[in-house]
């Protein structure tokens, strides 16, 4: 399942999360989609819910129209939407779409198939187990299950981050749903969420579908160990590089927000006003806060004094 991303390498649209503005949003979906089967609840806070495509799921809340309209599309939903669109057969077309449209990219996973037998689990293991690779990821998992099927997967990052990568026996996979398939199937998927994954996909509007599998690769390479000091300096394994076809590294660097009165203010009501409000209420008092801010103001940063000023030129408080 899934979707071709352009055809060349073989990479496949596996996922895919956006929300577009309230105003025209559900007329979109409906253009694209079809009109959403209601659902007798709602869906990740949004009060209203709908089915599209059969497993795509879409979200709304006609209160809060800042909330937007929220798009959720696993492999499956793609695939029918691809096929229900006259004259498309890949992702592009669709991604250029919703970008045109004002989408924002909230999450989207990118697949990479190995069913040539050039990557094995037990490789993968290896090279894992003997730090035989560099990663952008300081984290590595790994999940085999021990009864009831011989699923085994790598995991590289944390899940909540916004680049993952996932190494795993597709065909071991399907095999546990009783759907058997005779071939060779390792499946390496790439996860992006956030910020990242609407440059991500951008990235690859404008530079094409290598941009994604240099991503990969700057994200994740295996190596073979060589006589020089520096790993990254290793050749890449022969086995990888022929899956990635000789793709050059790609880095996403995002660019750091600059700090703002604004910024600071809306991560101090999400992160820091439940505990604040637990300590006052417990206490009966807000003490606790008075001594927390003239605490605060004896151990400012220049940085943050800096944006007091310029608040207090616009006529602002700090």
């Amino acid at each position: 399942m899934g979707v071709l991303v352009d055809g060349g390498s073989g990479l496949i649209l596996d996922w895919l999360a956006f929300s577009v503005p309230y105003d025209d949003g559900l007329a979109l979906v409906e253009k694209l989609f079809g009109k959403p089967q209601l659902r007798p609840r709602g869906i990740r806070g949004y009060t209203h819910s709908g089915t599209i495509c059969g497993s795509g799921v879409v979200g709304w809340s006609p209160e809060r129209p800042e909330q937007k309209v929220h798009v959720q599309m696993p492999s499956t939903a793609l695939s029918q939407a691809v096929e229900a669109m006259p004259g498309l057969d890949h992702a592009r077309p669709l991604l250029q779409f919703l970008v045109e449209e004002g989408a924002v990219m909230r999450r989207v996973d990118f697949a990479l198939d190995d069913r040539r037998g050039l990557l094995s689990m037990a490789r993968i293991g290896e090279h894992v187990a003997q730090d035989w690779f560099v990663s952008r990821s300081r984290q590595v998992d790994r999940y085999q299950r021990l009864r009831g099927g011989d699923g085994e997967t790598f995991f590289f990052g944390s899940r909540s981050s916004e680049s993952y990568v996932r190494i795993y026996d597709k065909r071991a996979e399907r095999m546990d749903k009783g759907e058997d398939d005779p071939g060779h199937w390792i499946r390496v998927e790439l996860e992006l969420k956030g910020d990242k994954a609407q440059a991500v996909v951008e990235g690859y509007l404008g530079q094409g579908e290598e941009y994604l599998v240099g991503l990969l690769r700057g994200l994740l390479d295996f190596k073979e160990p060589s006589s020089d000091e520096t790993k990254a300096r290793w050749p890449t394994a022969p086995w990888w590089a022929a899956l990635l076809d000789g793709a050059e590294k790609v880095r996403l660097s995002m660019p750091r927000e600059k700090p703002t009165l604004e910024r600071s203010k809306a991560w101090a009501h999400k992160q820091v006003a439940p505990t604040l409000a637990m300590v006052c209420a417990a206490e009966g008092t807000v003490r606790f806060l008075d001594q927390l801010i003239t605490s605060g103001l004896t151990r400012l940063s220049d940085a943050q004094r800096a944006i007091i000023e310029a608040e207090r030129r616009q006529g602002g408080r700090a």
